[in-house]
């Protein structure tokens, strides 16, 4: 894996095995403003065109910022569409359960007009996080993981 994106909050690697992003959130909390997380979205949303992926994982298990209803609504305006435009074929969050209200904000905002068109899993390991790409990409056999969707 390729290191690609390295700034205090997370760290964005490209997977060229998988053809797939991975972004590690790291201990946020409360220091993290909506601006800022604004800008690592528009600055990560240009890494998916640059090298053409089939989708992205998310490792939220670390994040511990609660997004707002109007951050929500910022994303499914300005963020989802380019994941649209760009036929990302599966985004699949990390998460922990132990955070369910930060866990709920996440699940919550890909349940919004635009967002709702992309196909999102969640589940809590990275093992199982890849298997998603495995299958479209190679069509080989993998195990079988549980995966869950929020009733939001």
């Amino acid at each position: 894996m390729q290191l690609i994106q390295k700034r205090t909050f997370w760290e964005v690697y490209y997977n060229p095995s998988l053809n797939i992003l991975e972004a590690y959130w790291k201990n946020t909390g409360d220091d993290m403003e909506d601006e800022e997380f604004k800008d690592y979205l528009l600055n990560f949303v240009p890494l998916i065109p640059k090298y053409k992926v089939d989708g992205f994982i998310t490792d939220t298990r670390e994040y511990h910022y609660l997004m707002s209803i109007e951050l929500q609504e910022w994303h499914d305006k300005v963020i989802a569409p380019v994941y649209i435009v760009h036929k990302l074929k599966n985004i699949v969050f990390i998460m922990n359960e132990d955070f369910l209200v930060t866990s709920l904000s996440i699940q919550q905002t890909f349940a919004e007009e635009n967002s709702n068109q992309l196909r999102v899993l969640y589940t809590e390991g990275l093992e199982e996080a890849r298997s998603v790409f495995m299958k479209n990409r190679d069509k080989e056999k993998t195990k079988t993981y549980r995966f869950y969707e929020a009733i939001v």
